[in-house]
């Protein structure tokens, strides 16, 4: 892409572009006047160096301390429960559409779910963005990174469940990733660089997109990642295309950090929004199993059922533990009642997670019909598990 036959750009931004291969006449060269975005040494010493990156980075860091000081349930590797996602700005397309809380879908790319999460995606964006800022400059990669956020967010409330909740900013980070993957292609992508660019761009960008091809499930949002990436892909051919090389940097670099300014902004209000719901999440949360709790293995939880039944008498996965710990003392008929009671059971703030957990219960009582000598009965179930 850009200008055919013209050499490629110096190391990360740190030499000028070349020069014209055809001299002006004299009395046109002695009137030019030195480019405006010429940059001084400094200056491209100083945009070699990936500080926006830097900057997001450590930014994400803080958000997540932030998510770790108000959420209700810390769970293993600093995980939040659900409750908390929603209560601090989870989007899905029931909450943005239905209850018309727009302000999530500038939050949720900012939030993360886990420390684990957080990690995963701030090391994909250092890596990528090492060689991506230096290129396109700090004003397009905010863009890119911003309008990728959103894209990801677009991607989980269309291909997703209309109740299911997206929190982090894997969207912007593929988005990223596409673009890195775009712009190796254009001339002033550095040669030595060029096979790295493309290498990182696939090493994170495959695993990120492929699950799509043949049904994505488990708690990653492909969704997210294919619309982040169909965005962050827009965005750097529009930049190929229109970026000659002349110049040291993409044009219009002053109003596109405006625009992604602007998006923080808007970002910045919307968490004005959280205190709106921040209770009523609260008092759903005191209702339900920690996470913290849930995490633990059966045999300790099937010790403690009748009494975590007593204090959490409206959540489902504590029927299923009583269900188990029934099971154990080989009460099959009354643990069967349990489970069948789950799967009629409503699960406040959690409508995300009741096809899972009626399904599991579904799981379990063909389980325990097998083991009551109801075969039949057990292979009927598990034949329309499987089907599923």
């Amino acid at each position: 892409m850009g200008s055919a036959g013209a050499p490629a750009f110096g190391r990360r931004g740190l030499r000028p572009p070349p020069a014209s291969r055809t001299a002006p006449p004299p009395d046109v060269e002695e009137a030019a006047e030195p480019a405006d975005d010429t940059p001084t040494d400094a200056q491209r010493l100083l945009g070699a160096i990936p500080l926006l990156t830097v900057g997001l980075v450590v930014g994400l860091g803080a958000i997540f301390g932030l998510e770790q000081r108000f959420a209700f349930d810390v769970g293993p590797g600093s995980s939040i429960s659900q409750e908390s996602a929603v209560a601090l700005g989870a989007a899905s397309r029931d909450l943005v559409f239905q209850s018309w809380q727009v302000w999530r879908i500038f939050l949720a790319p900012l939030l993360h779910g886990s420390s684990s999460h957080l990690l995963g995606n701030c090391l994909a964006m250092a890596l990528v963005g090492f060689q991506l800022e230096p290129i396109v400059g700090r004003g397009w990669y905010a863009l890119i990174f911003a309008l990728s956020a959103l894209g990801g967010v677009a991607g989980s409330l269309i291909g997703n469940d209309p109740s299911m909740t997206t929190v982090g900013a894997s969207g912007a980070i593929t988005g990223l990733i596409a673009a890195t993957f775009v712009m190796s292609f254009h001339e002033r992508a550095d040669e030595a660089d060029v096979w790295k660019m493309r290498r990182r761009a696939l090493f994170f960008g495959v695993p990120a997109l492929a699950p799509l091809i043949w049904g994505a499930h488990g708690h990653t949002d492909y969704h997210a990642h294919l619309g982040g990436a169909l965005v962050g892909a827009g965005v750097a051919l529009m930049l190929a295309f229109t970026w000659d090389g002349a110049s040291f940097r993409p044009r219009g670099a002053a109003l596109a950090a405006k625009i992604s300014a602007g998006w923080v902004a808007v970002a910045m209000a919307a968490g004005a929004c959280i205190p709106l719901h921040y209770a009523e999440q609260a008092a759903v949360a005191k209702t339900l199993l920690p996470d913290s709790i849930a995490e633990q293995p059966m045999e300790t939880l099937s010790k403690r059922s009748q009494d975590l039944l007593a204090r959490y008498p409206g959540d489902p996965r504590v029927h299923i533990i009583r269900a188990v710990a029934l099971a154990d003392i080989r009460q099959f008929g009354e643990a069967e009642r349990r489970l069948l009671d789950v799967e009629a059971m409503p699960w406040p703030a959690r409508r995300f997670a009741e096809t899972a957990i009626h399904e599991h219960a579904r799981a379990l009582r063909a389980v325990m019909l097998s083991f009551d000598h109801h075969e039949l009965e057990a292979r009927d179930i598990a034949r329309s598990i499987c089907s599923d």
